[in-house]
Order: structure tokens, then sequence, then C-alpha cells
């Protein structure tokens, strides 16, 4: 089981206001965050920092820059095996978003507008799942 201090999430979209929000709620509830702006960024720092992994969650907004999206990330992590969970934020979390992340590995998909206890719940059942 992972505690609140123990825990990091890495909370991944371009929309700055986005990001600020859903840390300043993160860190409300007790988890601490460090923001990106894009994938490739959050890739890069969970490979160099493999230690990081064993305590943190990613938030990821569905729509990234770069022609990649949350989905593209799953893979991308996949590809060179890094494994933590990952909660997919998106605008519309249709049926088939739900099972094409579940079948990437997502932990959860959250649809926007998005509700405080909602994303707190996901992020702690995705840490505890992976613990």
């Amino acid at each position: 089981m992972h505690s609140a201090e123990a825990s990091l999430v890495l909370v991944v979209s371009d929309d700055a206001a986005l990001r600020r929000s859903l840390a300043l709620l993160l860190r409300a509830s007790g988890l601490a965050t460090q923001d990106f702006a894009s994938s490739t960024a959050v890739l890069k720092s969970l490979v160099a920092t493999p230690a990081a992994r064993r305590r943190c969650c990613l938030l990821v907004d569905h729509h990234l820059p770069g022609g990649t999206d949350g989905l593209r990330l799953l893979q991308d992590l996949a590809a060179v095996a890094v494994t933590v969970p990952v909660v997919l934020l998106a605008d519309w979390a249709s049926l088939e978003l739900r099972r094409r992340a579940g079948a990437a590995g997502a932990a959860a998909v959250l649809q926007k507008p998005l509700l405080q206890d909602s994303i707190v719940q996901a992020i702690s059942d995705a840490l505890a799942g992976a613990g």
C-alpha cells in the first residue's frame, strides 16, 4: 500500500491551467505532484529516474501536443519497459476509448469535467493496485 507521503503524481497536460488546478487539488489531498507539458518530457523523466517509478502515478490528459495522445504515451511507456499506473483524462470517455485504454494498461479513464473525489479515488486505487 502506498501512503500519500510516499506517492508522487506526475500530471501530464499541455494545458497549463489544468496542470496547475490538478496540482493544487492533489496537494490539498496530501499528494506530491510534478507536472509535465508533454508526453516526451514525462517519458524522459521516467526513463532517467527509475527509482521514482516505484512510487508514482501518471495523471495524463488524453489530448497532448505533437501528434500524440494518452494512449500513445501508454504504448511508449510499454516500449521502454516503464511500468507505472496511469489515469487517463478525456473530454469524452467513450466505451471505445475506455476499452483501448484498459487494453493498453490504463488504471482508469476519467471524463471531464472532473470531480475532485473521483480524481483522488482513481489515483488512490491506481497506486494501491501497483503495490
